[in-house]
């Protein structure tokens, strides 16, 4: 079983990361919220899921990079300093970022990519 970390489980997307791990492989090993320890959370983990606030995830990045500990990352609003440490994390480690885990928005955004290659660089 793979241990998981939820950054944000009283969240919307933590409450639904949390519910949908009961069909996987994966175990929930901690859940940090607010003002729980966000070191001792990754530390008991394999891998860590992120829908919190920037400056959370700043912060758990910075932690994981030195457990090399992999990352999904679905904070939104990130700044310049937000991205830099998770590239750090993504040096030392597999990190996977979106800004939104809706099924219909990546399957519009696969569609506009598949609809401007075939259109080509002509279309108006």
């Amino acid at each position: 079983m793979t241990r998981v970390c939820v950054l944000g489980p009283s969240g919307r997307m933590g409450k639904a990361v949390i519910e949908a791990s009961a069909a996987t492989n994966l175990t929930i090993a901690s859940r940090v919220d607010l003002n729980d320890d966000m070191a001792a959370g990754l530390a008991a983990s394999d891998v860590y899921i992120d829908f919190t606030t920037p400056a959370a995830t700043r912060a758990a990045a910075s932690l994981a990079r030195a457990r090399k500990l992999p990352a999904v990352v679905g904070t939104t609003g990130l700044s310049a300093d937000d991205e830099q440490a998770l590239a750090a994390l993504a040096e030392v480690a597999p990190i996977v970022v979106a800004a939104n885990f809706s099924l219909g928005v990546n399957l519009l955004l696969g569609l506009a990519k598949q609809a401007a290659r075939i259109l080509g660089p002509d279309w108006d």
